[in-house]
């Protein structure tokens, strides 16, 4: 199915930043074009494409395959736009429905082992550890803070709630984005639809005093 590739290069292209086509190409080369590029576009009935998400389901996150199914939906839209085929299918799927995942939170003893281990290790890139234990930081929120977004005197730290997007692999894909208020990117590829806004969080003194030191 040549349409894919040409979708990619002449509709996605010219229209995305570079790191977004990056993760559109991923998804078409890694997951449609081999399961799907035999078929002509004609051929992409109902019953073909919830094969394709039901194998899909076998192997990724629901939110993973939202997003595969999502780059389909998108370049079989342009076709028929384009009058290449004379009507799409992808609105007759069946998505998968998210499951909640229990959460599983470190006890009191465990928690004071890490601590323990963190402290007794000398090492300054495990102090981020402690960091996220006490103030609830995400991994990928910890990878974004600067020194200017922390301010002791107030105790408070400011967060770009979702600046650093490490997403679940799409396509064999690690996307990771990181995106400063100011507009800059440090990372390649981003998440797209991702938004950006900030919250802040209250240091307590035993972060406080690990940051201060």
């Amino acid at each position: 199915m040549n349409w894919l590739t040409q979708w990619l290069n002449i509709y996605v292209k010219p229209g995305v930043k570079q790191r977004t086509f990056e993760i559109y190409k991923g998804i078409v080369h890694k997951q449609l074009i081999p399961c799907l590029g035999d078929y002509e576009l004609n051929e992409l009935l109902p019953a073909v494409l919830q094969k394709f998400t039901a194998e899909l389901c076998l192997r990724y996150a629901v939110n993973t395959v939202c997003g595969i199914i999502s780059v389909l939906k998108n370049s079989l839209k342009a076709a028929q736009r384009m009058g290449m085929v004379d009507r799409e299918y992808t609105n007759r799927i069946q998505m998968p429905k998210a499951c909640e995942k229990e959460v599983n939170c470190f006890s009191a003893a465990e928690q004071k082992k890490i601590e323990s281990a963190v402290f007794k290790s000398g090492k300054d890139s495990y102090f981020g550890i402690i960091l996220c234990l006490y103030t609830g930081l995400r991994i990928g929120e910890l990878m974004a803070l600067q020194w200017e977004d922390v301010d002791l005197r107030k105790r408070i730290i400011a967060i770009i709630v979702a600046a650093v997007a490490v997403a679940a692999i799409v396509a064999g894909i690690l996307i990771v984005m990181k995106k400063r208020r100011n507009g800059s990117n440090d990372r390649s590829q981003e998440s797209p639809g991702g938004s950006s806004k900030k919250t802040r969080m209250e240091l307590i003194d035993k972060s406080r005093a690990m940051v201060e030191a």
